[in-house]
């Protein structure tokens, strides 16, 4: 095995660079998939309207479906395929996304507050979380 100056270790019979790092992985692995944001969204949103289509849910459902799909995919590609400066407010724009679509199980109201608390939980979160590196100055 080489290893480069970078830290990265190359590995002759695998053809490729083999990351030490778990994050380095998730991040090739973005970078060669071309996972986005948009592909998840689109699919979260065909989806519902192949489900109305085919007369499996009626429109009211279909879009808390909507809603809960995309903010699922929100949080799984912020959690995982995001940049380390982006991680947190895409995965709690998803939470908050997610919470829209118990508008069809729960009272208005209370999804209202519900949203309103997990907005005020994503601002805490970011004043709590420091960045590892703070800016010059």
């Amino acid at each position: 095995m080489i290893t480069l100056s970078h830290g990265c270790v190359v590995v002759p019979f695998l053809h490729g660079l083999k990351y030490q790092k778990k994050w380095d992985f998730w991040q090739r692995a973005y970078r060669d998939l071309k996972i986005g944001l948009g592909i998840g969204l689109l699919v979260a949103v065909l989806l519902p309207v192949a489900l109305v289509l085919f007369g499996i849910v009626d429109y009211a459902h279909a879009a808390a479906l909507v809603l809960l799909l995309g903010g699922l995919w929100t949080v799984i590609f912020g959690l995982t395929f995001a940049s380390k400066r982006d991680r947190l407010y895409d995965a709690g724009f998803g939470i908050i996304i997610v919470v829209f679509s118990t508008f069809i199980v729960l009272p208005l109201q209370y999804t209202a507050g519900l949203v309103v608390v997990s907005i005020i939980a994503v601002i805490l979160a970011s004043i709590l979380v420091k960045p590892k590196n703070p800016p010059n100055g």
